[in-house]
């Protein structure tokens, strides 16, 4: 028995100095080679500015701070952290956030013990660095999607009672598109939960008006409201490289040209009922957390746009497949969209060749993670197998 506990012990060890030395490689070398960390830097620029002018959203430039208002309060820590230290303590809570939600995700669909599970979280969110373009532009960056995807599953499956709804609220203040969970249990008539969650939200939302007046009547006037967000998101980069719904519909043979907000709009929509009604297919099947990753999903391509770095929930695919049974076309197309999302696509996207085999590389590079997350959330919606007796 003291062997038993020797050796747990020993792993635990050793699986923390390999994501710390996992860390420092991707914090060096994989921030050297993408991104340089400018987006988790920009926000840096952003607080400093906040601190000088009063107003984080101007100018509304390159690395305009697009977040809400109750993101400054949740972001407000990096200034804390010494300039020089914070790309390896970003990308080490990132790595730790990913590993979480393996691990969380792997405990609840298999209800493996939890050395196992601690062994097999720590190897696949490691793993998935080399494996998914998404997760390195995640690390490179300096983004926040390992972090938002981890307190969303952690509310989501684990956490119960009054605390439930926590978590996901503060994920709500940092960026708008968890909303969708919230509506989801509003839905689903979970009460208690969603006015925990919408509590949370407000409360950081209307301390960051109180703490910061002018940024929130920007945000809402010229940001939200003024258009600036949309104008920023709709760029010829997003026509190049965002994998939402609303970018697709922006890219010839749909449309060439500037989308506009009102199409925008009708896009993200159509996927949003889309993936409501696929997830609560899934739910009333007792696939709860195939049900939320499609809620995920469905935020995502939702969304005006979607960058490569938003799907970090690759990794946890695999538990999609596992949990319906891999007969199932839900399944199949789970297995789908982690094929689509290993192929860094990003290198063939700006190919500018007018041949007929160059522009059809060009229009599958850039719309395949959309066309197979759409395919998922349709085989969601009429996914027909059950754990328990039909409805």
């Amino acid at each position: 028995m003291r062997m038993s506990k020797l050796l747990k012990f020993s792993i635990i060890i050793g699986e923390l100095l390999l994501i710390v030395a996992v860390t420092y490689y991707a914090s060096h070398f994989i921030g050297a080679s993408i991104g340089h960390h400018g987006d988790l830097l920009g926000r840096v620029v952003n607080l400093e500015n906040l601190r000088h002018t009063g107003n984080i959203y101007l100018p509304f430039g390159t690395q305009a701070f697009t977040y809400p208002p109750g993101a400054i309060l949740l972001l407000w820590p990096l200034m804390w952290i010494p300039l020089h230290l914070l790309a390896f303590a970003w990308t080490l809570g990132s790595l730790l956030a990913l590993i979480g939600t393996v691990f969380i995700t792997q405990r609840y669909v298999l209800k493996q013990e939890l050395m196992t599970v601690s062994i097999s979280a720590c190897a696949i969110g490691i793993g998935s660095i080399f494996l998914f373009p998404s997760v390195r532009d995640c690390l490179g960056w300096g983004q926040t999607s390992t972090f938002i995807m981890f307190a969303v599953m952690l509310d989501w499956l684990i956490v119960r009672g009054k605390s439930q709804g926590v978590l996901l609220g503060l994920m709500a203040a940092l960026k708008l598109y968890p909303v969708i969970f919230i509506l989801v249990w509003l839905l689903r008539r979970q009460w208690q939960a969603a006015v925990t969650a919408l509590a949370t939200f407000t409360v950081i939302t209307m301390s960051a008006v109180i703490l910061w007046p002018a940024s929130a009547s920007t945000y809402v006037s010229k940001v939200l409201f003024g258009g600036n967000e949309l104008k920023h998101f709709l760029s010829n980069r997003a026509t190049i490289s965002s994998s939402s719904f609303s970018s697709m519909l922006n890219r010839a043979p749909f449309h060439i040209g500037e989308f506009g907000s009102i199409g925008a709009f009708v896009g993200s929509l159509f996927v949003v009922v889309l993936g409501l009604y696929a997830a609560q297919n899934l739910w009333k099947r007792s696939y709860e957390f195939s049900s939320a990753v499609v809620i995920l999903i469905t935020s995502i391509i939702g969304a005006p746009v979607a960058w490569d770095h938003y799907f970090t929930y690759a990794p946890i695919l695999i538990f999609v497949a596992l949990e319906v049974g891999m007969k199932s076309w839900t399944a199949r197309t789970a297995l789908l969209n982690i094929a689509a999302l290993i192929v860094p696509w990003n290198h063939w996207r700006s190919a500018t060749s007018t041949s007929w085999l160059a522009s059809s590389g060009t229009y599958i590079s850039r719309n395949s993670i959309t066309l197979a997350s759409l395919a998922l959330l349709t085989a969601a919606l009429l996914e027909r197998s059950t754990n328990s007796p039909a409805d």
